[in-house]
């Protein structure tokens, strides 16, 4: 079966490669690990803890650097990047959630409980998702080695524990927001795999994902893609939960993204003869020749149909 995928991966290769233009950011020297747009203008996070900002037609990008209250710049890497209701910006690392706009980011107030105290000790974002006017962000709780996440909504005046029916300790780990709009959440650390659904006042359980391990998740309507350990697995939206093995993708991959008309993207390291970005158009993955080698760390689908990558040394291409 794995042969038979090769094959067919290739001659999908030599029959798919697209033209791609390398969108000039002004830097080699760190990988850009997160990525996401804003009107005509694109953010992209680097591993070192800088925000770059490049608009269209850019000759280079702007760099920022994110401060701690101290003022001196943070160097986690900036391991996710959205943009909020009124055109700012939230990124996170592994030790904290920013918000701001881009030239200009400050830590996120920590949420308080009704007795006014502190319901984290520090966030330690695993996804964060905009809806309207909420922001959605997960995060650990307790001690990293014990990656219990909880999942907490709000907007930029604060935050607050995010209401779940029937079920006032549901752990969350990842969010997805469905190409129709259906908000999605779960929770993959430890080999989970359970399933919520935001309904019209708080979460609601639904029946098991049916992929353990989930690490991140994209969804159409119809298909939810869960990037694993292992690859890329593809579960029915209704119905039984069962993965469609004809198109899972093996592999190591470190982000993925869907566009409306059912296409995915994923991205990851590139091992020869395979270049580091996938497409799945018509029931069939293809490796996609972007004009580099580099590792790609984040994909981004854009509303004009068009694929947008960052990674290694700085690297951002796009589909012309």
């Amino acid at each position: 079966m794995r042969a038979l995928f090769v094959l067919v991966a290739v001659a999908a290769l030599c029959g798919c490669e697209q033209p791609w233009t390398l969108l000039e950011t002004g830097t080699t020297q760190r990988d850009l690990v997160a990525l996401t747009r804003q009107g005509s203008m694109w953010w992209a996070g680097t591993s070192a803890g800088a925000v770059l900002r490049l608009g269209d037609g850019a000759d280079a990008a702007d760099v920022f650097s994110i401060l701690g209250d101290d003022g001196e710049p943070r160097t986690s890497p900036v391991v996710g990047m959205v943009t909020g209701p009124v055109q700012d910006l939230y990124a996170w690392t592994e030790e904290n959630l920013w918000h701001g706009t881009g030239a200009s980011l400050a830590a996120v107030a920590i949420p308080l409980g009704v007795d006014n105290r502190p319901l984290l000790r520090a966030w330690q974002p695993t996804a964060v998702m905009v809806d309207g006017d909420t922001i959605f962000v997960a995060s650990r709780v307790g001690e990293a080695t014990r990656p219990v996440g909880a999942l907490f909504e709000g907007d930029s005046t604060g935050f607050r524990k995010a209401p779940f029916a029937d079920m006032t300790n549901a752990q969350v780990s990842w969010l997805c927001r469905g190409t129709d709009g259906t908000l999605w959440a779960g929770d993959g650390a430890n080999g989970q795999d359970t399933l919520f659904r935001r309904g019209a006042q708080s979460w609601e359980r639904q029946p098991d994902l049916g992929v353990p391990g989930a690490l991140r998740v994209a969804a159409t309507a119809e298909r939810f893609f869960v990037l694993t350990e292992d690859g890329i697995v593809v579960v029915p939206v209704t119905g039984t939960r069962t993965p469609l093995e004809s198109l899972g993708l093996e592999g190591r991959f470190t982000d993925l993204c869907v566009f409306p008309d059912g296409r995915a993207v994923t991205a990851g390291k590139p091992s020869a003869p395979w270049f580091a970005l996938w497409t799945l158009t018509e029931d069939r993955w293809a490796n996609i020749n972007t004009g580099t080698r580099e590792a790609l760390w984040a994909v981004h689908c854009g509303a004009d149909g068009r694929i947008t990558a960052s990674g290694g040394r700085g690297i951002m291409v796009q589909e012309r």
